[in-house]
């Protein structure tokens, strides 16, 4: 028998004599490692009766607890992940708004409740799946795939009890994002718990960066299972790299103009403002289109909307000395040199509130192309909390709805949530990065991006491209409009009114989601932001402008 007490010590994972297994609730990978260390012949199953606790934008990690358990199968069996759906209602405001309800929007105010505690599902309430649903499927499949080089893969058969007759293998290698091979193995026999290789008839590859990316397919109609379904998944890097293309024009002569309030760079094509009194760069014009929309700026951000796993470890509060670098940057000052041809801004602030030097180097061209360098140096023997992000975000004008990128996808992944996701070229649009968590929420980062362009309808925009991987998002709604502030006050994702307007995040890295639990644990340590030293640079280029 089991019941939710069972474990007496959680540091041991001593249990009650009367209970079959070893059941805890919510184990850190940290004591799992030490328990598989300390019994190498359990005398009970290792069974997590709840763990990996998917509330709102969560499930990270949930790789890591998989290369726990199947590494100590002498240990481990698995868990139950805590919860299959969200558990809200679905109601209809007085607005006339269609929302999932949660605790406290029922009976009188100020009754004590859990809030959105019951939105801890892999599923929305309405039953469609959450990213972190593609993660778990992945996770979970029973058919595993190695590269072995000499175009052979390794092909492992998890299950027990049945093969892999079912099931046909597609293939395809993608070099830069395009297919250039592809081809299926429709016979793919492997035994219980055994491995095969296969020889594929791989040709001499392209130049670039390659992936042979295999998927396994139901052959035919079993039970539940449609023919065609998906079963598994993998992707592997067969080498190359990805190698950004180089854009040259004959450089202009750049005017560049001071008053008391702004600086001003003009060229043929290009009209520049930076604010003098925060260092922003505040209006950014190609040949008359304005790319950021008036009374905002490009801005470094160190901040994202808190999920509920932040919010569960009070960390809108503990770093919140980041978001208010964010919003006030302190004292700032301003450096031109225009040696090389092109318009070097230097911008150097001093962040009093977290302790930091903050520095900026704008490289700007004729042609409307700009290189950004953002740097950040923690003072000596200063103590800070850890980052939450570490990038910069600009709010982009009405009509830039078009995305097409080269990274992870095609949906939401996050440093510690996206082993599942494929590297391919994607196209979408910003509407549809809109993750409907039942209490809004950070959302919609892409991890890993070789390159994203921002379009309107006649293919005119910008294109972002780092000297490292980035991560990007464009969301129809600014920070403010998905961040509860100290403490969550009943929102909903049925009440936000998308914005005209689209911002778009380009950060070096995002805090991992984390999932121990959704009440004070942390992402794990390789996924945290530290508070250190960092420096990113990338490039905003025109398109078609």
């Amino acid at each position: 028998m089991h019941y939710e007490q069972a474990i007496v010590n959680y540091s041991t994972f001593e249990a009650k004599s009367n209970s079959d297994i070893i059941a805890p609730m919510y184990p850190g990978p940290g004591v799992m490692m030490n328990y598989a260390r300390n019994h190498p012949k359990p005398e009970r199953p290792f069974i997590m009766c709840e763990y990996a606790h998917a509330m709102g934008n969560s499930l990270g990690n949930f790789k890591d607890y998989w290369d726990i358990i199947r590494g100590n199968k002498h240990a481990f069996q698995g868990g139950f992940i805590w919860d299959f759906v969200d558990q809200g209602l679905r109601k209809i405001t007085a607005a006339g708004d269609t929302i999932y309800a949660y605790g406290g929007d029922f009976g009188p105010a100020n009754v004590p409740t859990d809030n959105n505690s019951m939105s801890d599902g892999v599923f929305e309430s309405g039953r469609n799946p959450e990213p972190e649903a593609w993660e778990m499927k992945n996770i979970y499949q029973d058919i595993h795939t190695t590269w072995k080089g000499d175009n052979t893969i390794s092909i492992y058969n998890e299950k027990f009890f049945t093969g892999t007759n079912s099931v046909s293998l597609h293939w395809e290698v993608m070099v830069n994002g395009i297919k250039t091979q592809e081809g299926k193995v429709n016979e793919i026999r492997v035994a219980p718990q055994q491995s095969i290789t296969i020889k594929l008839p791989l040709k001499p590859l392209q130049a670039g960066e390659a992936f042979l990316n295999v998927v396994y397919k139901q052959k035919q109609e079993e039970l539940l299972v449609p023919a065609g379904h998906i079963i598994a998944w993998e992707q592997m890097p067969l080498g190359g790299e990805y190698k950004q293309p180089v854009f040259t024009a004959p450089a202009e002569h750049i005017s560049v103009k001071q008053d008391s309030s702004l600086l001003t760079l003009t060229s043929a094509a290009l009209n520049a403002q930076f604010d003098k009194a925060t260092g922003l760069l505040s209006s950014y014009t190609v040949n008359g289109r304005q790319i950021i929309e008036p009374g905002m700026s490009l801005r470094p951000n160190f901040w994202r909307a808190p999920t509920d796993n932040d919010m569960g470890a009070d960390l809108q509060l503990r770093l919140k000395p980041w978001k208010l670098a964010t919003e006030k940057l302190g004292k700032v000052s301003i450096k031109t040199d225009t040696t090389s041809g092109d318009v070097i801004v230097n911008v150097f602030y001093n962040l009093k509130d977290i302790s930091a030097d903050l520095a900026i180097t704008y490289t700007v061209k004729s042609t409307g192309a700009l290189h950004v360098r953002q740097q950040l140096y923690p003072l000596v023997n200063s103590e800070m909390p850890m980052l939450l992000r570490f990038g910069m975000k600009l709010v982009l004008p009405e009509g830039f709805e078009n995305i097409s990128y080269y990274g992870r996808g095609p949906y939401e992944n996050y440093q510690d949530r996206n082993y599942s996701t494929i590297v391919g070229l994607y196209k979408q649009t910003v509407a549809e990065q809109f993750v409907p968590y039942t209490r809004p929420q950070e959302m919609g980062n892409r991890t890993d991006v070789r390159w994203y362009e921002l379009l309107d309808h006649d293919g005119k925009g910008i294109r972002v491209f780092g000297d490292q991987l980035l991560n990007m998002s464009a969301l129809h709604f600014y920070d403010s409009d998905l961040d509860d502030g100290d403490k969550k006050h009943q929102r909903h994702a049925g009440e936000l009114k998308p914005r005209k307007q689209t911002q778009l995040n380009i950060d070096l890295k995002q805090m991992g989601l984390g999932s121990v639990n959704s009440w004070g644990d942390l992402p794990l340590g390789q996924y945290l932001l530290q508070y250190k030293q960092y420096s990113y640079s990338f490039y905003i280029e025109p398109v078609n402008l």
